[in-house]
């Protein structure tokens, strides 16, 4: 029977394979995971992580490892239940066949005790998705066997095929937890007294937002990507910094008319895909806001710190020790010693995109016909000065 499901498998995946790549994933989900609350508290969690047998780390992660493939993409998730419950997941969002759906009454659910099952489906669409079990979901939710499905567009750096372009971009799954069920998940209570108290940014509460390196950093020429998404009960009220203008480009993770805000309402499951435009230096944060939906009580706040510097603050710093000659230049630029291809763009000190091409590794010469002045060249997330005469 094995020999016939995998032979199955592998002809779909070679008809798959015609249009996009072939990716995959193994993962492995347990009920012994451990963390330490800001209060000083551990908890246990559940969750995902990968299946590494070769090294035995079959470490799981709150929230589940990012899990992210491109449009045309066949992604093939194997999963390996290490926990006495069962267990599945399921595709919140994406629109995937019955069989891989991860609903454990229509689909097969991962028994305990070491059970494997390989999903196996088409990425169709770009946009922000979620996982999670869908066995006891109230409970196996709330415990945190969820993470971040996204499906990257056709066009490097753009949210969609024909919009939300970005030069850096963020990924944010917002979640929220009952202590007292993570204290104690053998005696959770009944899951209509389900109350959240405590609330996350990928998995990070208060300070450890900063400190674990989820800060927003940027500077007046970039253009942010932020990916949003509630995998909690409630409702959260995201409120963006003061000269960030945010454009919402998806919601759901499928495109929409784009339009301008400061302000997001994110229900329980809703995403949204969009780019941030600094209009000048910001020192702030993003406002995450937390709301019990059955009696709109504030419980929580987050922050997610934004650091936009001033693009001429920058023109100093190494661009990844490339050489770039002459400097100052007429008409043309040589940079040499390029370690990866990576797309390069060159600014004016306004912030004005004036260049943009592809480079390769070694030796890369390009024609700019600009005019006198100061230029910020930007490759690979760092920028160099150069100067026309």
């Amino acid at each position: 029977m094995m020999k016939k499901y995998t032979l199955i498998v592998t002809f779909i995946c070679c008809i798959f394979s015609l249009y996009g790549q072939v990716k995959e994933v193994s993962l492995v989900s347990r009920m012994d995971g451990q963390k330490t609350l800001l209060d000083g508290q551990d908890i246990i969690f559940w969750g995902y992580g990968y299946d590494d047998t070769l090294s035995q780390n079959d470490k799981i992660f709150l929230p589940g490892p990012l899990l992210r493939f491109d449009v045309g993409d066949t992604v093939i998730i194997n999963l390996k239940n290490d926990s006495p419950e069962d267990h599945t997941i399921h595709w919140h969002g994406l629109d995937v066949d019955q069989a891989n759906d991860g609903v454990p009454h229509t689909s097969a659910p991962v028994n305990g005790g070491g059970a494997e099952f390989s999903y196996t489906f088409v990425c169709k669409e770009p946009g922000s998705f979620i996982y999670h079990c869908h066995v006891l979901t109230t409970l196996h939710l709330s415990m945190g066997m969820y993470g971040l499905f996204i499906i990257d567009s056709e066009v490097e750096n753009q949210i969609y095929n024909n919009a939300g372009k970005y030069t850096k971009d963020y990924n944010y799954l917002l979640s929220e937890m009952n202590t007292n069920w993570n204290l104690n998940p053998l005696s959770p209570g009944p899951f209509y007294l389900y109350e959240a108290d405590y609330g996350m940014v990928n998995g990070w509460a208060g300070s450890e937002i900063q400190l674990k390196n989820q800060s927003i950093i940027g500077n007046t020429a970039d253009s942010i990507g932020i990916r949003l998404a509630n995998t909690g009960y409630g409702r959260i009220e995201t409120v963006f910094p003061e000269n960030l203008e945010v454009k919402v480009f998806g919601s759901d993770g499928r495109e929409v008319n784009s339009f301008f805000t400061d302000t997001l309402q994110m229900f329980p499951g809703e995403r949204f895909g969009v780019v941030g435009y600094p209009q000048s230096i910001i020192d702030d944060s993003i406002t995450v806001n937390y709301y019990d939906l059955r009696n709109e009580n504030l419980y929580y706040t987050n922050y997610i710190p934004v650091k936009i510097t001033d693009v001429a603050n920058t023109i100093n710093q190494d661009l990844e020790k490339l050489v770039v000659y002459p400097n100052p230049f007429n008409d043309h630029l040589i940079i040499d010693e390029v370690k990866n291809n990576g797309t390069a763009i060159i600014y004016d000190l306004n912030g004005k995109q004036v260049w943009k091409g592809e480079l390769t590794k070694g030796q890369n010469q390009i024609h700019l016909n600009v005019e006198k002045g100061i230029y910020i060249l930007n490759f690979a997330g760092k920028q160099s000065k150069v100067i026309k005469n």
